[in-house]
C-alpha cells in the first residue's frame, strides 16, 4: 500500500500548478520507499531502508519512487 501511495503523491505534485510569487513552477519530487515487514520488522532499520530508496530514486533519474527491494546490492 506504502508503494500505490508514494506513486499518487509523486503524480499528484508532478501535475500540480505551484504558484509561487506568481510564477507558475514546475516541481516533482523522488520518494523512497520500504515496507514492514518485508523490508524489515525494526523501526530504525525501516527509516534507513526508506532513505537508501531515495537516494537511489535521486541518483537514477528523480521524478521517481523506488522500493527499497528494487535496490540491487552493492
Amino acid at each position: 500500500q506504502a508503494q500505490e501511495v508514494a506513486e499518487r503523491i509523486r503524480t499528484a505534485v508532478e501535475q500540480h500548478d505551484f504558484r509561487i510569487n506568481d510564477k507558475s513552477q514546475h516541481m516533482t519530487v523522488s520518494i523512497g520507499c520500504a515496507s514492514y515487514p518485508e523490508s524489515t520488522t525494526i523501526a530504525e532499520e525501516l527509516v534507513a531502508l526508506s532513505d537508501k530508496a531515495l537516494y537511489q530514486a535521486k541518483q537514477t533519474g528523480r521524478n521517481r519512487m523506488v522500493l527499497f527491494r528494487e535496490i540491487n546490492p552493492e
